[in-house]
């Protein structure tokens, strides 16, 4: 259901606890968190999407954008 953030948020998990590589579930996990406000997810979420993607943009901006949010970056 289009909007339904709760439900997003678990089936992403349950997509990373199957396939703990697949960089995506985490980065939408990440994605998610920042849109709800939660930027220690979000971090903790980006954090472990470089450690599957190491160079992967978009969870670089994830987790500049996460650490913007708890006032570690300007």
């Amino acid at each position: 259901r289009l909007g339904d953030r709760s439900r997003a948020v678990a089936e992403w998990g349950r997509v990373e606890a199957r396939s703990p590589d697949y960089k995506d579930a985490r980065l939408s996990l990440a994605r998610l968190a920042l849109e709800a406000g939660n930027v220690r997810d979000a971090l903790a979420a980006s954090q472990a999407a470089l450690g599957v993607a190491p160079r992967d943009p978009e969870a670089f901006l994830a987790k500049a954008e996460s650490l913007q949010g708890m006032g570690r970056l300007p």
